[in-house]
């Protein structure tokens, strides 16, 4: 989730936690999910490095003036990756992936302050290799704050569940 999500994000240079409010608001900060009056959808895909294909799939759907639900997915998997001996024989390729699944629910307390959270789920598969494969849980709280002069304020806990591990399978 690092590489960034939808085209305002990648063009603020990922600084966009207070102005979150479209669907790319499922990545960022979960509490712009208050300010969302309209379903959206969102999808991005690029090849990075030439070998790794990264896919972003979003949407939001409003719940009533002042909350929404959204479902996120993100995707980044490579193949073609040779796998050697200690002295360097090849012995076969394989590919390696991982996904993010996230729910997100916002809601907006007042015209100024909105709170969200997202659920996420994470799961890594090495094919091949059975201890690259695991997966966990993890939660994002998020907090946005408008109307402060001509600024915004916004403020994002991501993985809270520091406990949860990526656990292999």
């Amino acid at each position: 989730m690092s590489i960034g999500m939808g085209a305002r994000a990648l063009g603020m240079g990922r600084a966009c936690v207070a102005v979150a409010e479209h669907a790319d608001t499922i990545f960022t900060n979960p509490a712009g999910l208050g300010e969302a009056d309209a379903f959206e959808l969102l999808s991005m895909t690029a090849n990075l490095l030439t070998d790794v294909n990264y896919s972003i799939l979003g949407g939001i759907y409003p719940l009533g003036e002042q909350s929404a639900i959204g479902i996120g997915y993100i995707s980044a998997n490579i193949s073609g990756i040779d796998i050697r001996d200690g002295s360097g024989t090849f012995q076969k390729t394989t590919s390696f992936g991982d996904t993010a699944t996230i729910l997100s629910f916002g809601r907006r307390y007042n015209e100024s302050f909105s709170w969200g959270l997202n659920l996420k789920y994470y799961s890594q598969n090495g094919y091949d290799i059975p201890t690259a494969n695991g997966n966990c849980w993890n939660v994002d709280v998020g907090l946005l704050q408008k109307n402060i002069g001509c600024f915004s304020f916004g403020l994002v806990g991501q993985n809270l569940l520091s406990s949860s591990r990526l656990k292999t399978t």
